[in-house]
């Protein structure tokens, strides 16, 4: 079963599992999401959850386990996204966006969880060589508690920030929430086309994975099931522009 919508009720998802099926979570707010996440682990039976199964979460959480491959000595995991307005998100995941902006969330931070608002951090990021640096304000993505449950002590920080094309957007933002000064970043960075189609790409791809899994549940982190080179081949599949850039050891962007 896929779930494209936050309005499924715990409830189903429990006789989903119980039923001996795999339920793929495609949802980004951390309420829902620890809800749904608690309902897996009550559930006795054979089925399993896989959720981050989208742009965000879903590829951030790939290039997130990605750093840590690489780097098994970072610390901090930064995880920012750049979402174009207009077709790119379409009006639901617009208004889900801005709304999310005026709430606190829950984030790891130095060993630990705090609750955050977007008034409380921001960062800088170049999204291509040559280009300004961008504003992207801290934002209530499930995957930074996803993530940090995920990884335990591995890492110390995981935070997700967002920021908004044209950029005036987020400067907008900003002023209205009245943040203060940033800092710069380092970069890991995967440009994936339209917002809804890579989605689809990528859920599509989890579940042919899904059907293969043999593993034990409640819960199966997307990573298990899906490589980054595996997400994003089936990106490239539906955006032939689709692009992987790492130029620095030691931040995910």
């Amino acid at each position: 079963m896929v779930n494209l919508t936050e309005q499924t009720s715990a409830e189903l998802v429990r006789t989903v599992l119980q039923r001996g099926a795999c339920f793929i979570e495609n949802s980004a707010s951390s309420d829902y999401m620890m809800t749904i996440r608690e309902m897996a682990r009550s559930v006795r039976g054979p089925g399993f959850l896989v959720d981050g199964c989208g742009v965000a979460p879903g590829l951030t959480n790939l290039l997130a386990y990605q750093v840590l491959q690489i780097h098994p000595n970072t610390r901090a995991l930064e995880i920012v996204v750049d979402l174009g307005l207009g077709k790119h998100a379409g009006k639901a995941a617009l208004t889900w966006f801005i709304r999310s902006l005026a709430r606190p969330y829950t984030a790891k931070v130095e060993r630990a969880w705090q609750v955050l608002s977007p008034a409380d951090t921001e960062i800088r990021v170049q999204w291509r060589q040559g280009d300004q640096l961008s504003l992207a304000l801290g934002f209530p993505f499930a995957e930074q508690q996803i993530l940090a449950e995920e990884l335990g002590p591995a890492c110390d920080t995981v935070q997700c920030f967002l920021s908004m094309r044209p950029g005036w957007v987020t400067q907008l933002f900003k002023r209205l929430l009245g943040l203060g000064a940033g800092h710069e970043t380092g970069t890991m960075t995967l440009s994936c086309g339209d917002q809804s189609e890579a989605t689809a790409a990528v859920l599509a791809r989890t579940l042919l994975a899904a059907r293969q899994f043999s593993g034990v549940g409640p819960i199966c982190p997307l990573p298990e099931l899906l490589s980054l080179e595996q997400a994003f081949e089936a990106i490239h599949k539906v955006h032939h522009d689709a692009s992987f850039r790492h130029t620095s050891p030691t931040i995910l962007a």
